[in-house]
């Protein structure tokens, strides 16, 4: 997947940041980089709750882009809230996703919908409608 502009602007907006920080982030220029990771070293993983490919990110690095596809049915041992360091940017590409979280009303998400939150917060995330929910997730590991 190649996100638009728009969806790029508005992704770095919701994490606070510019498009010169993706590129920059105050590195010297002796110390600049291109990353490239092409779709045969993407890395896919099956989950009950969730297939993911990784886009972007892997081991050391702060932030993770993962293009994840919710399944229209999960079982309900697989229905558990669950919480990590850091915060989450969603963006719905397609179907309809349902978040719940700890002390919170669900929230439901439509396509080109896009949410931010602090990680830290009890959640999970649920396809709607009898339809997989397909997403781009951006994770920054730190708050």
């Amino acid at each position: 997947m190649v996100p638009t502009v728009d969806l790029y602007s508005r992704l770095l907006k919701s994490l606070g940041h510019s498009p010169e920080w993706f590129y920059d982030a105050g590195r010297e220029k002796s110390k600049q980089f291109v990353n490239v990771l092409r779709l045969q070293d993407q890395e896919n993983v099956q989950h009950p709750t969730v297939s993911h490919k990784i886009l972007f990110g892997r081991n050391k690095s702060d932030v993770v882009v993962l293009r994840q596809i919710f399944p229209a049915q999960i079982a309900d041992e697989h229905r558990k809230l669950m919480a990590h360091a850091g915060n989450e940017l969603v963006y719905v590409i397609r179907g309809r996703l349902q978040i719940r979280m700890q002390g919170r009303e669900s929230i439901v998400l439509d396509p080109e919908d896009t949410i931010h939150f602090s990680s830290t917060i009890p959640h999970f995330y649920e396809a709607l409608d009898g339809a997989d929910c397909e997403v781009l997730l951006v994770w920054r590991r730190r708050g």
